[in-house]
Parts: C-alpha cells; structure tokens; sequence
C-alpha cells in the first residue's frame, strides 16, 4: 500500500510537469507517515513514522539518510 500511495504521488506530480517526487508525507492527528522510494532493481519503499510531537521536517530528513544508508547495502 505504500508503494502504491508513492506511486499516485509520483503520477500526480508527472501530470502536473513538476520532476519525478522524491518522497510523499502523510499527516494525521496520531502522527505523521513519510514514505520514501529505494533505488534498486525492484521497487522498494521505505516507510517511517513519527508521533505527533515529531517535527515532520526531522522525520523526512532522518527517513532520507535511512534510505541513503539502505540503498548502500542492497545487492545490486
């Protein structure tokens, strides 16, 4: 479901001529979702979440170095 949620928003911003989106964020009263794609050879979505005292802008940045830090491990 993450991946598919990424995809939408990565169709959304083609439709709109806007560059490919790096990320999709979902806010609710709970807390906050960052949702973030993996280069690799398959599709690969990274999901992190945050409470509602997380500073949405902290969580991003700590879901891409996550990511940034996954990718080099994966096989290729």
């Amino acid at each position: 479901m993450a991946n598919s949620f990424l995809t939408l928003g990565e169709a959304v911003a083609k439709e709109l001529g806007l560059a490919s989106a790096d990320y999709a964020a979902i806010a609710t009263r709970q807390g906050n979702v960052v949702l973030i794609r993996l280069n690799h050879t398959t599709p690969l979505t990274l999901a992190a979440l945050g409470t509602t005292h997380t500073n949405i802008a902290v969580l991003l940045f700590a879901a891409r170095e996550c990511a940034t830090r996954i990718s080099i491990l994966l096989p290729a």
